[in-house]
């Protein structure tokens, strides 16, 4: 530590001058979101996809044979990430591949 002439102790770090003192950034906000028109698809609706869960519980079998007809390209899906997704449209053209009378 320093100390001043007169004995009195000084901090280790000299106080900064107000002319150096960092000011914290400003946030910058993000832009307002653009609002676009959404494009649909047939009538008006938007494609609906199911997870390997929700598409298991409709068909009533289980999550591993989902993914298993996922993985042989039986039934076609999208992979987000490490997510994988079921088309309605493709769920029900499945469904109709597989069919059987009786």
């Amino acid at each position: 530590m320093h100390k001043e002439k007169n004995g009195n102790r000084l901090h280790p770090f000299p106080a900064a001058s107000s002319a150096t003192q960092q000011h914290p950034p400003q946030q910058l906000l993000p832009p307002p979101p653009v609002e676009r028109p959404v494009r649909v698809r047939g009538e008006g609706e938007r494609p609906h996809f199911y997870t390997a869960r929700e598409l298991a519980q409709i068909l009533r079998v289980t999550e591993n044979t989902i993914y298993r007809l996922a993985r042989r390209g039986e039934l076609p899906s999208f992979s987000i990430g490490r997510s994988i997704r079921f088309r309605t449209q493709d769920v029900e053209a499945f469904l109709e591949r597989v069919r059987t009378i009786c």
